[in-house]
C-alpha cells in the first residue's frame, strides 16, 4: 500500500512544469521548418514532415490561455482589487511581447529602406498604414491583412486576449462547479470547429480576421480546461503517463498528415493537461535542459525566423548565395536554422531578458 501511494506521488506534477515549457520550443521549430520547407517549394527531405508546422501557433494559443490561467488563478478578484490587477497584469504583459515586436518591426523597416527590391517581395505588406497598425499592435485585429514581420499576426491576436484575460478571470471567479466549465469547455471547441466548418477552412482559421477567431477559441479552451484538469488526474495516473505518448504523437502525425489538422487541438490540449498532472517518461524528456533551452528562446525564434529566410531569399535572388543543387538547398537550410537560433539567443539575451526586467520594476 505504501510502496503504492510512492509511486503515485512520484508520477504527480510538482508546481514547476518544465514540459510545458519545452513543447513551447518545440512548437517554434515546428513553425520554422514550416517555413523553411514553403521557401523551397515544399517536398525538402525531413523539411516535409512539417507540411502543417503552423499549427505550432495553435499550441501557442491552447498553452497561453493555460498558463496564464496557471499563473494568475489565485489572483483576488473583487471589485477593489481589479484595476491594480488589470494594470499590473498589462504591464507585465506588454514588458514581455512589445520590445521584441518592436525591434522586429524596426528592423523591418531597415531590410525595406536598405535593401534594393526587398520591398517588391511583398508589397503590400509593407504599406505606411498597416505599419501604424503594426506600432500599436493592432494589424491583426480585421483592419488589415499580414503586413511587415509577417508572424507577428499572431502576436498582436494574442495581445487581444490579453486585454480580455482579467475580464475573463473575473467571470471565472463566479463560476465554480467543474462541470459548468467543463460544459464552457465543450462549447467553446464545438463552437470553433463549427465555424471553422461552416467556412470550409483547411485549418484553424489561417491569419487575420480568421486568426482571431482561432486565438479566441484556442486561448479561451487552454484557460477553461486548467480548471477542470483534476478531471483527468486519476485516469492519467492508471495509464501511468502512457496516455501522453498517444497524444504527442497525434499532434506530431498531425504536423506531416495536413488532412488530419483537426485532430491537433484535442491532442495537444490533452497533451497540455497530461505534462500539468503527470509526471511521465516523456516530461522527463523534456525537461531536460537542451528542450527547456529552446523554450526559453522559442518567443525570440518564432520573431526573428522568418526575417532571416526573407533576407536569405534576398541574398539568393541577387546571385549572392548560389543555390542550385541538392547540396547547396540543404546547406542554405541549416544555415538558415543556425542563424535564426544564434539571433534568437542573442534576442533573449538582450532583449526580453532586461525588458521582463523593467516590467518587474514598473510593477
Amino acid at each position: 500500500m505504501q510502496n503504492s501511494a510512492t509511486q503515485i506521488k512520484k508520477l504527480i506534477m510538482p508546481n514547476n512544469i518544465p514540459a510545458l515549457t519545452s513543447i513551447r520550443g518545440l512548437a517554434a521549430l515546428a513553425v520554422v521548418f514550416y517555413h523553411i520547407n514553403l521557401t523551397f517549394g515544399g517536398g525538402l527531405f525531413f523539411f516535409s514532415l512539417f507540411k502543417h508546422g503552423d499549427l505550432g501557433v495553435d499550441l501557442f494559443f491552447v498553452l497561453s490561455g493555460f498558463i496564464m490561467a496557471y499563473v494568475y488563478h489565485k489572483e483576488n478578484m473583487s471589485k477593489k482589487y481589479f484595476l491594480f490587477f488589470y494594470r499590473k497584469f498589462i504591464i507585465s504583459r506588454i514588458a514581455r511581447i512589445y520590445p521584441l515586436h518592436l525591434i522586429t518591426l524596426l528592423f523591418t523597416l531597415g531590410l525595406v529602406i536598405i535593401l534594393p527590391d526587398f520591398y517588391n517581395r511583398y508589397p503590400d505588406y509593407f504599406t505606411e498604414a498597416s505599419f501604424i497598425y503594426n506600432i500599436f499592435l493592432i494589424q491583426n485585429w480585421g483592419f488589415i491583412k499580414v503586413s511587415w514581420n509577417m508572424v507577428s499576426w499572431s502576436i498582436s491576436a494574442e495581445w487581444f486576449m490579453y486585454l480580455l484575460f482579467p475580464f475573463m478571470l473575473l467571470i471565472k471567479s463566479y463560476i465554480i462547479k467543474s462541470y459548468q466549465i467543463a460544459l464552457l469547455a465543450v462549447t467553446t471547441i464545438t463552437l470553433h470547429y463549427s465555424i471553422i466548418f461552416y467556412y470550409e477552412w483547411a485549418g484553424y482559421g489561417g491569419m487575420s480576421l480568421g486568426g482571431m477567431i482561432r486565438v479566441f477559441f484556442e486561448f479561451s479552451l487552454g484557460f477553461l480546461v486548467f480548471f477542470i484538469k483534476h478531471l483527468f488526474k486519476k485516469t492519467f495516473i492508471s495509464f501511468k503517463g502512457n496516455l501522453n505518448i498517444i497524444f504527442s504523437s497525434l499532434a506530431v502525425y498531425s504536423f506531416y498528415e495536413q488532412d488530419l489538422w483537426f485532430i491537433f487541438l484535442p491532442s495537444v490540449t490533452l497533451m497540455i493537461i497530461h505534462f500539468s498532472l503527470i509526471n511521465c517518461t516523456l516530461s522527463n524528456i523534456l525537461s531536460k535542459r537542451l528542450f527547456i533551452y529552446f523554450g526559453n528562446i522559442s518567443f525570440s525564434l518564432y520573431m526573428w525566423h522568418w526575417l532571416i529566410i526573407q533576407i536569405q531569399n534576398w541574398l539568393i535572388a541577387y546571385n549572392f548565395i548560389q543555390v542550385n543543387d541538392g547540396i547547396s538547398i540543404y546547406t542554405s537550410c541549416i544555415t538558415m536554422i543556425l542563424l535564426s537560433i544564434l539571433v534568437a539567443h542573442l534576442s533573449f539575451l538582450y532583449i526580453e531578458t532586461p525588458a521582463r526586467r523593467l516590467g518587474r520594476k514598473l510593477i
